[in-house]
């Protein structure tokens, strides 16, 4: 298989970055690859990586190994019902869906359909994107390779196992939302302090990325690290006592447990 044919349905945020991702891989190109978006303007856009830009659903699908589905869950169901019958039945379809399992899949394909399931996230635009995957039983070592590298492209990935789906979609899926949250936070505080807002912007995103930094290059846990910023008596410490009056992490877990049982309950829409 060394010219792979794809079919990416749904061109909107995620479908845009994995279609950047396939054209620029080794084991597929421009003229191998189909897309559909019901909005011109994403089709448009898509047109500018040269592929081939479909119709309609059947002209996208038919006789393509691997079909992307990049679009919201609440779709799901009604795609599959219409790209059923012009699947191959060997065909690997990739869904990033958040919530929609692969039996669910396979149940609405009415076959034992090969599925690839994958979690990314938004950095995947820059290449910073963190991806989990879930294989259904059939799929070839050679398929699974195939997928695993279009999401390398994007950033790293990690092979879970279904049940665990949920709780990536929580942390990593979401976990952006929740820096972004964090950072305006900290850009507020510091206007209400006298800063302005683009030098506080400035601060919290630098401190930000050089925290990251930290915690990835160097060997320390985070506990280790905050042990190492914080004195007795010192200002970090009056910060941190009040995030833990707050219930600062408690507070995050219970938005994660939110967002892991809103995936679950997406999964039976």
């Amino acid at each position: 298989m060394s010219q792979a044919s794809f079919s990416v349905l749904g061109v909107g945020n995620m479908g845009s970055i994995l279609l950047k991702s396939l054209v620029s891989l080794p084991f597929t190109s421009p003229e191998k690859i189909s897309v559909f978006d019901p909005d011109p303007l994403s089709m448009k856009k898509a047109g500018k990586y040269k592929v081939r830009v479909a119709r309609h659903l059947k002209e996208a699908v038919e006789g393509k190994a691997f079909v992307v589905l990049a679009v919201k869950p609440q779709m799901m169901t009604a795609l599959l019902n219409e790209i059923r019958d012009f699947l191959l039945p060997e065909a690997v379809v990739v869904s990033v869906a958040a919530g929609v399992s692969i039996e669910k899949i396979q149940t609405v394909l009415k076959r034992d359909q090969k599925v690839a399931r994958a979690m990314p996230n938004t950095p995947a635009i820059l290449k910073k994107g963190m991806t989990a995957l879930v294989y259904s039983g059939r799929l070839s070592s050679e398929e699974k390779a195939f997928v695993r590298r279009i999401f390398n492209r994007v950033g790293k990935t990690i092979v879970v196992t279904e049940d665990k789906m949920d709780a990536v979609t929580a942390l990593s899926g979401s976990g952006p939302a929740y820096v972004f949250t964090f950072v305006e936070a900290l850009v507020e505080g510091g206007v209400k302090m006298g800063l302005s807002e683009p030098v506080a912007y400035q601060m919290a995103t630098q401190t930000l990325f050089g925290a990251v930094k930290m915690l990835i290059k160097l060997d320390l846990t985070p506990a280790e690290q905050i042990k190492k910023v914080t004195s007795p008596g010192g200002t970090t410490l009056a910060g941190l006592a009040m995030l833990e009056s707050g219930r600062f992490k408690e507070i995050v877990i219970s938005a994660m447990e939110a967002a892991a049982k809103r995936s679950a309950e997406l999964g039976s829409v």
